[in-house]
């Protein structure tokens, strides 16, 4: 017997037309921004080539979609001028964070937890990301070169192909993982998070930084105030 199909998840929905079935999308990214927004260099025209391509699948998909929501009104304007077919089935509904996982610590809390790591007086500097281009930690780590290394780190949560050109900085410490529920820590812990990303729409890291009451030094790329 055939079961009644209500809801189907996929990154491209592109034939779902044939199934009789409503599609709802949730842009995260467009990626023709990111050709656009990324940073030019060699590895540039590498990516570009792959995020052309996802283009051409990425209208395909608003093409399939019977709502589509954006995270970021930004990316939704820019959407709407890209692809004028999807100005009625378009709409903004913004990334939420949960307040019981990231919040306000107690200092004591927090020195029990990282403090041994970090027993120093610097200023404390956070990374949460990718380490790639895009994301613009080598141009973050440059800056900081030219900065006195003994006065803060950069605490980096996250991995990429990059990570062996930033480990050469002194100032920089990688984490090579750390779990969702101990994230919390490290936004309290934190003197500032720092955010260069060359693009973005509706970042989950500002939002639980925020949250944490951690102070924040970003691009102006974000739809966050």
């Amino acid at each position: 017997s055939k079961e009644k199909i209500e809801r189907i998840y996929l990154h491209y929905p592109i034939n779902l037309s044939k199934l009789n079935v409503k599609v709802i999308t949730k842009v995260h990214i467009m990626h023709v921004s990111i050709v656009n927004n990324h940073p030019k260099s060699f590895t540039f025209f590498v990516s570009s080539l792959f995020h052309n391509v996802f283009s051409y699948f990425d209208k395909r998909t608003y093409l399939h979609s019977d709502e589509i929501y954006f995270v970021s009104m930004k990316t939704l304007k820019e959407a709407k001028n890209i692809y004028p077919f999807i100005s009625n089935k378009a709409r903004y509904i913004p990334n939420l964070i949960n307040k019981e996982i990231f919040y306000k610590l107690p200092k004591t809390e927090v020195n029990n937890f990282i403090k041994s790591k970090f027993n120093d007086n610097k200023i404390n500097l956070l990374f949460i990301g990718r380490i790639e281009p895009l994301k613009g930690i080598i141009s973050l780590t440059n800056i900081l070169s030219k900065m006195p290394a003994n006065k803060f780190r950069l605490i980096v949560i996250g991995n990429g192909y990059l990570k062996s050109k930033i480990q050469k900085y002194s100032f920089v410490c990688c984490l090579n993982y750390v779990e969702n529920k101990d994230l919390i820590y490290y936004y309290n812990f934190a003197d500032y998070l720092i955010f260069p990303s060359f693009y973005e729409n509706n970042p989950l890291t500002i939002l639980e930084a925020l949250a944490c009451d951690c102070s924040i030094i970003c691009r102006d790329v974000i739809d966050h105030p």
